[in-house]
Parts: C-alpha cells; structure tokens; sequence
C-alpha cells in the first residue's frame, strides 16, 4: 500500500512556529509602550523606572517560558518518535465527527479512539484509510492511503 504523510508537526515548520509568533507579537507593543508610551498613544506618558522594567520583562519572560515549554514538549516526542517508541495504528476511520464548539474532532481507527482541533492535512471521513504514529493520545504522525485521498 502506497501511504503519503499528511500531518507530521515532529518535521513540519508548525512545530513551535504559533507560540513564538504570538508571544512576538505580544512582547513588541508591550516594549515600545514601555520605553516610547508616545508612540503608541499619540500623547507623552511618563513611566517610572520600575514600572517600564516591568513591562519588557514580564512578557518577555513569558514569551521565552511559554516558547521553551513547547519546544522541549516538541523535542521529545521527535526523539521518542525517531527511537520508534509509538504505536502505530492503522484502518479506516469510523464514527468521523467534525469539530464543534468547544469540541474535538473525534474518531475511531481499528477500534482506538482519536481526538484533535485544528487540521491534520487533509479532511478526514469515514471510511478513509489512515495510519497514525502515536504515544498514547499525541498523534506524531498521520498517513493517508495515497489511492483514497479526496
């Protein structure tokens, strides 16, 4: 059978992109409030000494927390998917439900149960023949039989 990868954060450039955009993005307004208040309000506010600090360091601190949690969580799971300690399930999906509101995507695949939110590649149904690499509920690796791509 001819399967092509479909979802693999472990090797794709999502791994770890979102937090550290998101924090940047936080972190940059926050220092030029800090250090310019003029050119984010349009009028001069003085702040003092300490307080500036306090707002280059605080999201900053936390942009460089949040960014080593999920690269390191990131790291791992290469390293145990690399060291080939996952399971590695494979059938067709049964039971497909899309995500809802506040809900997971969830679905069966040879009778163990799957959940995620966002995309894994490509649009699941029922029926289609996918292998997964997983440990325990991380799905490291999605596969799709090339043949029952929609």
């Amino acid at each position: 059978m001819n399967y092509v990868v479909i979802y693999d954060p472990l090797y794709s450039l999502e791994f770890g992109k979102g937090p550290w955009l998101i924090m940047l993005l936080l972190t940059i307004p926050a220092a030029l409030g800090a250090w310019r208040p003029s050119l984010l309000r349009g009028r001069p506010r003085s702040l003092s000494q300490p307080a500036r600090i306090l707002l280059v360091l605080g999201p900053t601190i936390a942009f460089l927390w949040i960014s080593l949690v999920v690269t390191a969580d990131g790291y791992n799971q290469k390293r145990l998917f690399e060291a080939g300690d996952f399971t590695l399930t494979e059938g067709a999906v049964h039971g497909f439900t899309p995500i809802g509101d506040h809900r997971p995507a969830r679905f069966d695949l040879h009778g163990v149960p799957f959940s995620y939110y966002g995309s894994l590649g490509a649009p699941l149904h029922d029926g289609m023949q996918l292998r997964i690499s997983h440990r325990g509920a991380t799905i490291l690796r999605v596969e799709a039989l090339r043949d029952r791509l929609g």
